[in-house]
């Protein structure tokens, strides 16, 4: 096979396998469990059609029944959810379009004409950005590199925007493989690309949409590259400076439910840098612990503004953790219950019980009750390793090293902190090598 061939092969299997996602996807029951209020919201539109509790949804709305569905949720839980809604409700019909694409252009995605190849690229970026978040989310790539293909054919503007854009969903994707090298290496040139668009704005770009579109998209690398340096840096004062220049930008922007759902998750990860500096810095690990409780009290409360359920779970078991080190032990086996009753109600989330697992057993650490914290980590491991984050992995295994230790179990901790290093340097994470390093070093 020529270049050309094993290209067609690639997209050919990338367009095959985002149609077997969308077909997943396409039920509205389906689309509408990332909203928050799931169960209230299905209730509204069970209302709004005259259906009972357990009779389907229809595979589409109306134009004029999700008006009138948006304004009750506005009414019941706020406008920034109520336009996530609408982007919700509205995405079967761009399923629809998007199997009616391929079939109707199916050997000729790069010849699309620049209008359609601009529309159906951003569609499928949506689409890859959301799944990204699922326990699936390695066929993300499908998506992208389907949307490459059109972005070819994109003029003007849009099209350094977009090749930005899919150079930022490649960066957090390798970032999530591991793969951090790479990943900061697609963080810097979506980063260039972006600075170059907005230095434009009000010149050469005029449109709004495409200047909001750039503006939020600067966010997005601010963000990539927070979580980029807090895993991968022993130094944490880079993520530290991006997670708030990501902040500074978004003041600047709507505050839709997307952006306000972005804020929660930059102030989780300010929490849990603050953490690690603590670790960094022994002798003002108080004053970091207390910044992370700050960030993550504030993480908490506008979680819950927005009814975001999901990151809520998150920010308390991270914000557990801390109360665990600083003695309270009672609020952090408050925030675990609360946290284990959110992971356990919406969809069995297992990533997110993981971090549970692991909340518990730094409050047996804490408590000294070794043997229940060992059994704790068991679950937490074995969770980590089932959804394959190399990162999150390693992290678990140094902490069950850290019980063997205290238990006085120094060959067990050898053997762990040895595992958690190799994945360390497998993935090129700093702060992980050397904190591994140290500790193996100690026990020689």
């Amino acid at each position: 096979m020529d270049a050309q061939e094993i290209r067609s092969a690639l997209l050919e299997a990338a367009k095959q396998s985002v149609l077997g996602i969308l077909d997943r996807e396409m039920p509205l029951e389906s689309l509408m469990s990332d909203l928050p209020e799931t169960e209230m919201i299905l209730s509204i539109v069970r209302k709004q059609l005259g259906l009972g509790r357990d009779e389907g949804l229809p595979a589409d709305f109306t134009t004029e029944q999700i008006k009138a569905m948006s304004e009750t949720v506005k009414a019941s839980l706020g406008e920034p959810i109520a336009q996530a809604f609408k982007e919700v409700v509205r995405q079967p019909k761009l399923i629809k379009a998007i199997r009616t694409l391929f079939a109707a252009h199916s050997d000729e995605l790069d010849r699309l004409d620049a209008v359609l190849s601009k529309r159906y690229a951003d569609i499928l970026l949506d689409f890859a950005e959301r799944y990204m978040n699922t326990p699936e989310w390695k066929k993300t790539e499908a998506f992208i590199i389907t949307a490459e293909a059109m972005v070819k054919n994109v003029t003007g503007a849009a099209k350094p925007r977009l090749y930005a854009r899919m150079d930022v969903t490649w960066g957090i994707y390798l970032w999530k493989c591991g793969d951090y090298s790479e990943a900061e290496k697609k963080f810097t040139k979506a980063s260039a690309g972006v600075d170059v668009l907005m230095k434009k704005h009000g010149k050469e770009i005029t449109e709004k949409a495409e200047i909001f579109k750039n503006r939020e998209l600067h966010t997005r690398i601010l963000h990539g590259f927070g979580v980029l340096y807090g895993d991968s840096l022993e130094d944490k004062t880079r993520a530290i400076h991006y997670y708030n220049e990501c902040l500074k930008a978004l003041d600047g922007l709507d505050k839709t439910y997307r952006n306000k759902k972005m804020r929660t998750s930059i102030l989780n990860n300010l929490g849990v840098t603050n953490h690690r500096m603590a670790e960094l810095h022994p002798e003002e690990a108080e004053r970091y612990l207390n910044l992370s409780v700050t960030n993550f009290e504030e993480g908490l409360a506008s979680a819950r503004s927005i009814h975001y359920t999901t990151m809520e779970g998150w920010i308390l078991f991270n914000a557990g953790e801390i109360y665990a080190l600083l003695g309270n032990l009672e609020r952090a086996e408050a925030y675990s219950a609360e946290s284990r009753r959110i992971f356990g109600e919406h969809g069995a989330n297992e990533r997110g019980m993981s971090g549970v697992e692991m909340l518990d057993a730094v409050i047996c650490m804490q408590r000294k009750t070794y043997p229940e914290a060992l059994e704790c980590m068991e679950r937490s491991i074995a969770l980590r390793e089932k959804l394959g984050e190399p990162r999150r992995i390693a992290d678990a295994l140094e902490y069950r090293g850290d019980i063997w230790l205290a238990s006085g179990d120094s060959a067990k901790a050898m053997q762990d902190f040895n595992l958690a290093n190799a994945i360390y340097r497998s993935i090129g994470s700093e702060t992980g090598i050397k904190r591994t390093d140290d500790k193996i070093g100690a026990l020689r």
